[in-house]
């Protein structure tokens, strides 16, 4: 794309390819984005199935709210949700039956299914399929978003991106492309990645948990049944907790992370997300790489806008576009969760206890029946509107969604009073339409209730797929796809400088990424693994990330959960398990494979009352939903503040809470740390990032759950001297 010179790109749909690359290599050994794809069909529908899974989890489902309303689908919510099901099972399921015939690969799917022959009851197809799942879910689009945001950061830091750069040179230099083993000693672009997840974590509001008994926090009481809703935006911008957050300073983690109660773009405790290693991999690499190769400065010299979405996720509301050339040091040289739309924004609380018998805490003026809803309906994020309120009425708060209560907390002891004494009772998620109709009635890792079906789940994919050892397995996968961005970039900057969107880019380098290690299939880009395939998984993933950003009325007013009044819940599931349960069944034919896989299909042979479909096709989403759109929007953001704040940038190229707490914090965290820290290190050392006309980029985000730039970042970027022969 920059040939000898520069070109505008935009990054967000090449980095959400590249995920999506990384994963599906990993989980299947297929690639359904870019060139080369696995199957124009195959990667059509796997495209279209993603895609229609995302916009079903945007999509708030009322019925979680109002479970007067779970009985009636009313406008069709819940069997657009079923729908999209049953297409994604029989996804996945063709996934692992192709494992099954050809055994010999190195994926995901493969490994599970070897563990499947020995532990059967464990390893289950449908354990597999949710396996895939959640690596996609939670594996792609978030690493794609950091990295956009990552981007947007340092086009409008310029000295932290030239920084950044500067590291790369010192510590890599030009002979060769950065790889993970040079994490180590990129402790600047660690600090980058880390001040870009305080600044924008990728869920700006955890994934809800729901107490199982009644417990203290604060000095008031949780009710049995309520939701905690933890507000990890409000934390990472407190003044009492950070010296000048809203400013972008990486070198305020020179010593570390520090408290994991201050940063948690990953979630804690429990239910933490155990996809933080690779995120974080992915994230590294793919910034990294970017940095080292290509030169990037801003379009037309603007800041570039910050302003996110209105969304779960924290997503740029423009996509990030920004002028990228060949580095003038590298021309000859050339990578929780979150399961829910709004709704699970909501996050936080139980059944309805009298104010007269608990000492709730405080709480605003709220509506009949609706409570505290219409609060809601601001155009700012919602993370925004409860941070106002906390800054109100204290750091610990009682709203009511509908007929649920919900406990705001947003400040740093509540959260560890959270996830230390109350860990346990608050190591249930809420009982959402979301987790019934797409997470095998409420049986994957992201959605099950907490006991021994769970902590099975959080031990083998602890073990058997967010393992040191099944990240560093599929390694290879993450560098080819993050290669095959830079490539894609160099490119479009030919011998000059080039505007780039990062969101697009990064979202399907995470796509990539986790459905290569779930079931070797490649849906983004070119060389997808079939045409229909790939606009399969791409609508549904669509859809399904539509339907979580629709709130279900049935979820807030329960008299409406038995009328599926919407559609919703019926709208997805069907197709989703279908597509998922077509992977599993193409792996039981295939069974040479080396995926994800095929590896829960090995182990459900040994344990099938453990690994069965359903466990699978959950690992499946989970990996999906939770590894994807999360890692893309960090990256952005990232680059975002970056760009905003030039001296971390230039210092990044010389040498964070956000993925929760708990026993329910993410289990992908070293995953994501990975990808992003891998992305990021390579953009670094192969490219020259600046702001397109010298304008500070708009950190605007959407009203969402995800923390999600309204606008995508747009960047100038230009090829490093030597990143020709580093792309070689």
């Amino acid at each position: 794309m920059c040939g000898d010179g520069s070109a505008v790109i935009e990054l967000r749909t090449m980095l959400l390819d590249l995920n999506f690359n990384i994963m599906m290599r990993m989980v299947a050994g297929k690639k359904y984005y870019g060139e080369e794809v696995d199957g124009l069909e195959e990667s059509r529908r796997f495209k279209n199935m993603m895609q229609e899974f995302s916009e079903c989890t945007r999509v708030t489902n009322l019925g979680d709210l109002f479970p007067i309303l779970q009985c009636v689908d009313y406008d069709g919510f819940k069997n657009r949700m079923t729908q999209l099901g049953k297409r994604m099972d029989a996804f996945w399921q063709g996934l692992i039956d192709e494992h099954r015939v050809d055994k010999d690969r190195n994926t995901m799917v493969s490994h599970l299914l070897a563990l499947q022959e020995s532990e059967p009851e464990y390893y289950t197809d449908e354990i597999i399929k949710g396996i895939i799942l959640m690596m996609l879910v939670a594996g792609t689009k978030t690493s794609a978003m950091s990295l956009e945001w990552a981007f947007s950061n340092m086009l409008n830091n310029p000295h932290v991106l030239k920084k950044g750069m500067g590291e790369v040179d010192t510590q890599v230099g030009q002979d060769r492309l950065l790889d993970e083993p040079d994490f180590s000693n990129l402790h600047y672009i660690q600090c980058i990645i880390y001040e870009n997840l305080r600044l924008c974590p990728p869920a700006p509001l955890l994934v809800p948990h729901v107490a199982s008994e009644r417990c203290s926090l604060g000095g008031y009481d949780v009710p049995s049944g309520a939701m905690v809703l933890v507000n990890a935006w409000s934390i990472h911008r407190n003044p009492d907790v950070w010296e000048d957050p809203l400013s972008c300073k990486p070198e305020r983690f020179q010593n570390g992370r520090g408290d994991s109660y201050k940063l948690m773009p990953f979630g804690l405790g429990r239910r933490g997300c155990p996809g933080e290693a690779m995120a974080l991999r992915v994230i590294n690499l793919v910034m990294g790489q970017l940095l080292q190769c290509f030169e990037f400065t801003t379009v037309d010299g603007k800041e570039i806008d910050m302003t996110e979405t209105a969304a779960t996720l924290m997503v740029k509301i423009t996509p990030l576009e920004l002028i990228l050339s060949i580095s003038s040091k590298m021309e000859d040289f050339l990578q929780y969760s979150l399961l829910g739309g709004v709704f699970l924004l909501l996050v936080i609380v139980l059944q309805h206890a009298r104010k007269h018998r608990l000492k709730l805490p405080p709480s605003p003026p709220a509506r009949l029946i609706l409570g505290h809803l219409p609060l809601l309906k601001q155009p700012k994020a919602i993370h925004r509107t409860l941070h106002d309120i906390s800054q109100k009425y204290g750091p610990i708060v009682t709203l009511k969604f509908g007929f649920r209560t919900v406990i705001i907390v947003a400040s740093p002891e509540a959260v560890e009073e959270c996830f230390t004494k109350n860990d346990i009772i608050l190591a249930n998620r809420p009982p959402f339409l979301n987790g019934k109709v797409l997470n095998y009635n409420f049986t994957t890792l992201a959605a099950a209730p907490y006991g021994d079906h769970w902590r099975n789940l959080r031990r083998l994919t602890a073990i058997e797929v967010f393992s040191a050892t099944r990240l560093n397995a599929f390694a290879s996968i993450r560098r080819e796809e993050v290669k095959n961005l830079l490539r894609r970039i160099h490119k479009m900057c030919g011998d000059g400088s080039a505007v780039i969107e990062l969101r697009t880019m990064l979202l399907d380098l995470n796509f990539n990424i986790m459905m290569r290690m779930v079931a070797g299939k490649k849906y983004y880009g070119e060389e997808v693994d079939g045409l229909e395939e790939s606009r399969r998984f791409k609508n549904m993933m669509q859809e399904f990330s539509e339907c979580t950003r629709v709130t279900n009325l049935g979820d807030l007013f329960p008299i409406l959960q038995c009328v599926d009044y919407d559609g919703f819940k019926n709208r997805m599931g069907k197709r989703m398990d279908a597509f998922w349960q077509g992977l599993i069944d193409e792996h039981r034919v295939d069974k040479d494979r080396n995926t994800m896989v095929s590896h829960l299909l090995a182990l459900q042979e040994s344990e099938p009352e453990y690994y069965t479909d359903e466990i699978i096709k959950g690992i499946i989403l989970m990996m999906l939903v939770a590894g994807t759109k999360t890692s893309a929007m960090s990256l952005e953001w990232a680059f975002s503040n970056m760009l905003n704040n030039p001296h971390v940038l230039k210092k990044r190229m010389g040498e964070l809470m956000p993925f929760g707490l708990g026993r329910r914090g993410c289990p992908g965290e070293a995953m994501a740390l990975r990808v992003i820290n891998l992305v990021m290190g390579q953009l670094l050392q192969c490219f020259e990032f600046t702001t397109v006309d010298g304008k500070e980029i708009d950190m605007t985000e959407t009203a969402a759950t995800l923390m999600v730039k309204i606008t995508p970042l747009e960047l100038m970027c230009k090829a490093r001297p030597n990143t020709h022969n580093l792309l070689a």
